[in-house]
């Protein structure tokens, strides 16, 4: 009977490096990125348009 095939191998253990290229992988977490990259840049175009429209009213 083998072994079981769920523990890992002395020869290759999990690195960080590991880790990292299988979350850049992880649609979950690319969604979630551009998720925030989109909503900043809503809360920056919101920000400069209302700056610019108080800008107006002080000046009329």
């Amino acid at each position: 009977m083998q072994g079981n095939n769920n523990v890992p191998r002395a020869d290759h253990r999990q690195t960080a490096t590991d880790y990292l290229q299988a979350e850049d992988n992880n649609p979950r977490i690319r969604m979630a990125e551009w998720g925030f990259k989109v909503l900043f840049r809503f809360f920056s175009i919101a920000a400069t348009l209302l700056g610019m429209l108080s800008f107006r009213r002080d000046r009329a």
